[in-house]
């Protein structure tokens, strides 16, 4: 069959190197579907998302909440004067308890 001529968007979109069914973004990791809008009263919308994309950001955030890290950032563990020879083990020892070893 003959393809459905492209939109504006897409022909834009192209341009810069998107094609259909490709995903969004540098590695193509975004949303492969457009947005659909859905009219909820005279004055307003909302978007609606797919089951596929729901799945998909699941998925995503879940891999990213596995995935372990080696970075813990520390704020205000001290105030001013209060840091001493005795300091690193302190905060050591009270992180040790909170999110294993540091």
């Amino acid at each position: 069959g003959v393809a459905a001529p492209m939109s504006a968007a897409e022909k834009m979109m192209a341009k810069m190197g998107w094609s259909k069914g490709q995903g969004l973004g540098k590695s193509n990791q975004g949303i492969k579907a457009p947005l659909e809008a859905q009219k909820t009263t005279a004055r307003a919308g909302g978007v609606i998302v797919s089951a596929e994309e729901l799945a998909r950001r699941r998925a995503a955030k879940q891999k990213v909440a596995a995935a372990p890290t080696r970075v813990v950032l520390l704020r205000n563990m001290v105030g001013r004067g209060e840091v001493d020879d005795a300091l690193e083990d302190e905060v050591a020892s009270e992180c040790v308890s909170k999110y294993g070893p540091v």
